[in-house]
């Protein structure tokens, strides 16, 4: 008979996944132990509060004693769908001793986090890498010794002044390879050092230029992101308790929602412990973010299917690589097409079939680099 309830159990099992997870913690979280009754289902979020351009009451105003103008406060809706069902389901051996909740902690609720972890961070994920590199200002590749990261920092920080980004919670998203590139960084290296154990068990290296800089290892090896907390959100929905478990319970606190469940299986002759929940993610500004990039590993880069045909209305993904072998982004690659009457790309590195006849060649250009690919519309 276990010594704890299912309610104590799920709250363990957040607190847990609270600390394990870095990059949903660093955007506006969205989280409710309302139930997500089936998948897709649509959750609306809430956006940033807009009020406009104050207004300047001139001496002729007052002259003329005329009334102050009201604007109003402007929130947009942002309709994100629970497509995505997170889970970690265990079978419990009967030798494991989980009467006690430091027990069930140690070897079923933090192991069932740890797991579920990635999976919550997916779409956010995703959602980041729609966002293409800035416009306004020229952002340099971050060097791969990290020679020239400050001045990448500094690049981005002109770009979010430009735009008007508030200056408050302000965060840069690396991957494996600019986290590399920084840690090589010997002036940086001094400053993370000096950083406190708080800031290393975050995940977070430095802050810096107004940025908080968050190593997150499932982000692409050439992937950066400068973003505002409001840019992007983050939705977690648990799933209705089932009438069949002998216990379950749902939890929403410190950003997440989610549900445990424990229950006997006779049929199989073992306990068995579930920790789920609903998982999406939506970009609500994307002014408030901007997209870099590691610079070039090697001397090239190649289109891994440099030949296709597809159908007139049909679409197919192209993929870059570089001459290791490691994925680029598309969206920190330019794609254009020889013939758009023929074939037309789009920014995410998408081919649609327009018209039947010969090859359209699309280029594909990272940095000073180029590939191409002969596309056939039948």
């Amino acid at each position: 008979m276990a010594l704890f309830t299912a309610a104590q159990a799920a709250r363990s099992t957040l607190a847990a996944l609270r600390y394990l997870s870095v990059l949903p913690r660093t955007v506006r979280q969205d989280f409710s132990e309302e139930f997500v009754n089936k998948k897709g289902q649509t959750v609306n979020v809430l956006g940033p509060i807009t009020v406009g351009e104050a207004r300047v009451y001139t001496k002729a105003n007052r002259t003329n004693r005329d009334a102050i103008q009201f604007d109003d406060v402007d929130e947009a809706v942002y309709p994100v769908k629970m497509e995505d069902q997170v889970y970690k389901a265990l079978r419990v051996p009967d030798d494991f001793n989980t009467f006690t909740l430091q027990q069930a902690e140690k070897q079923l609720l933090i192991p069932s986090a740890r797991s579920v972890v990635k999976g919550l961070a997916t779409p956010l994920h995703n959602k980041m890498q729609e966002i293409s590199p800035a416009t306004e200002w020229t952002v340099p590749a971050v060097a791969a010794d990290g020679s020239n990261i400050r001045a990448v920092l500094i690049a981005l920080r002109q770009v979010f002044s430009i735009r008007e980004v508030p200056l408050e919670d302000r965060f840069v998203a690396v991957g494996a390879g600019i986290e590399a590139a920084i840690l090589s960084d010997p002036q940086l290296q001094k400053v993370n050092e000096s950083g406190s154990d708080g800031l290393l068990r975050r995940a977070e290296m430095l802050d810096l230029f107004g940025f908080q800089i968050v190593a997150e290892p499932r982000l692409p090896l050439y992937f950066g992101i400068a973003y505002q907390r409001d840019a992007f959100a983050s939705v977690t929905r648990p799933s209705a308790n089932p009438d069949g478990a002998a216990m379950s319970a749902t939890v929403s606190q410190d950003g997440y929602a989610l549900r445990w469940l424990k229950h006997y299986n006779a049929s199989q002759l073992e306990d068995q412990s579930v920790v789920d929940a609903f998982v999406g993610a939506d970009i609500l500004d994307p002014e408030r973010a901007a997209s870099f990039s590691l610079a070039l590993i090697g001397t090239s880069i190649v289109i891994t299917d440099d030949t296709e045909t597809i159908a007139v209305g049909g679409t197919f993904r192209l993929e870059v690589k570089d001459s290791s072998g490691n994925v680029i982004p598309n969206r920190l690659i330019t794609f254009t097409t020889s013939n758009a009457g023929r074939a037309t790309v789009d920014a995410d590195g998408v081919v649609h079939g327009v018209a039947a006849g010969s090859a359209a060649t699309i280029t594909a250009t990272f940095q000073t680099k180029t590939d191409t690919a002969a596309i056939t519309v039948s």
